[in-house]
């Protein structure tokens, strides 16, 4: 762990999650001022569709990748093994727009949500799903400086497009999923010109089976991880209404600055634990600098935690309701304002 967190890698990977997370943060903190609560809640449930089938390619596909690959990299068939890999990313995404063609669909013949914001939600997921993919590619390779300008271009391309639709009073639901999409994909294509024609689809079976057998135990946690930090946002919108969802996604916003740890630990371990495994020399230490990572990010995680419950305050909307379940509160609410007190008739 000393030496992860110490070396030239370590460095880079940690710039590469403060440009991620505080990207992500950002923009979050801009739609929450931007949009109406209601609408705001919109893209709270939009982006949790996305972080969902994000957490089922991180383990079917990319992490994988950065296990399998990472030791791969010198021998004559990680070529084949990259492209059979992208094909498994290309099926992935296939499927996904499968099932939003159909549900998004649904949802806006019933009225629910607009055909603009179900076509915004494609766009945003192919974006999203395909800078993903590249920048882990860029991370089994150890080519941490070009990932995190793929990440500078994606995330923060889209502060600054969502910064000057907010300061324009011209954000919506739809612009800011759409602003995701575009910047996502001219941070995968920086990615692709430097990968090359790696990451051209093209399956072989074998390879396929082999990630498969990793990635099915992932598959797991990963869905119990997404469970625990964004399913509840579908459940208030379901019980509450779309509109405390939103406030939901607010106050969880506060604990944005442990994914620059959390992220980083996840994005990296596997890749130097993969090559710990891989090394005769190294690979009696395994089980100690996986102990040492563990302890290292439970204290942190902790006292965090625990600095933010003694600092916590109580949670309610500051504006008028008229008790539906749309709030007044539009443009001013404050990411750090916004406060749970009132319930809605159910979403709309």
């Amino acid at each position: 762990m000393t030496r992860l967190l110490g070396s030239r890698w370590s460095r880079f990977a940690v710039l590469d999650q403060l440009v991620l997370s505080g990207s992500n943060f950002l923009s979050l903190v801009i739609l929450a001022r931007a949009l109406s609560p209601h609408s705001f809640g919109v893209f709270v449930l939009c982006f949790a569709t996305i972080t969902f089938a994000n957490g089922i390619q991180t383990a079917l596909v990319t992490q994988p990748h950065n296990v399998l690959g990472s030791v791969r990299v010198s021998n004559p068939r990680y070529g084949a093994y990259t492209r059979s890999t992208a094909a498994a990313q290309a099926f992935l995404l296939g499927a996904f727009l499968l099932v939003l063609a159909v549900g998004g669909s649904a949802f806006a013949l019933s009225g629910a949500i607009g055909l603009r914001v179900v076509v915004g939600l494609a766009v945003a997921l192919v974006g999203w799903q395909a800078q993903e993919f590249g920048r882990r590619l860029l991370y089994s390779e150890g080519r941490l400086p070009e990932a995190v300008v793929s990440d500078g271009l994606s995330y923060g391309g889209q502060v600054v497009v969502l910064a000057v639709l907010a300061s324009t009073s011209s954000v919506s639901v739809a612009n800011a999923l759409w602003t995701i999409g575009v910047t996502s994909i001219i941070g995968f294509a920086f990615a692709a010109a430097r990968l090359g024609i790696k990451i051209v689809p093209l399956a072989d079976r074998g390879f396929l089976r082999e990630n498969w057998s990793l990635g099915r135990w992932l598959f797991g946690a990963s869905i119990a991880y997404w469970s625990s930090t964004d399913l509840f946002v579908f459940v208030a919108a379901v019980l509450l209404g779309v509109t405390v969802s939103g406030g939901f996604k607010a106050a969880q916003a506060l604990l944005g600055p442990l994914n620059i740890l959390l992220i980083f630990l996840g994005t990296n371990l596997p890749i130097v634990f993969a090559r710990t495994a891989a090394s005769r020399q190294r690979k009696p230490k395994l089980g100690v600098e996986r102990s040492r990572a563990v302890r290292f990010a439970l204290v942190v995680v902790l006292l965090y935690g625990l600095a933010l419950t003694l600092a916590a305050r109580p949670l309610r909307c500051t504006g008028r309701h008229t008790g539906s379940s749309r709030c007044s509160c539009r443009s001013s609410w404050a990411i750090t304002r916004w406060r749970l007190s009132h319930r809605s008739t159910g979403p709309r």
